[in-house]
């Protein structure tokens, strides 16, 4: 599990990085040049959030883990649209 957390620490910061380091240099291109190509990616750039860079690197980091077969079942009925009842009941068997 904490490798995990390294994984989505490591993931987090790189793609922060990523973030900012193409923000910067296509900016810089993008005031000298008129195609609007580079100034639609700067723009994305600018506006991507925390949120989003976050939920990816925990997407990466939940690849690593292995979970048991009975936290599996649990997870996908949550995941699957039955309704709030069905993630009710899973998650109360959680506890037992």
């Amino acid at each position: 599990m904490l490798i995990a957390l390294g994984i989505a620490a490591a993931v987090f910061l790189a793609l922060l990085g990523l973030r900012e380091l193409v923000v910067r240099r296509l900016g810089k291109r993008a005031e000298r040049t008129a195609n609007g190509l580079d100034d639609l990616v700067v723009s994305l750039g600018r506006r991507t959030q925390l949120l989003v860079i976050a939920v990816i690197a925990l997407y990466a980091a939940s690849l690593y883990i292995t979970l048991q077969p009975r936290q599996e079942r649990t997870l996908r009925g949550l995941a699957e649209p039955k309704g709030s009842g069905a993630a009710l009941v899973a998650m109360s068997r959680l506890r037992h």
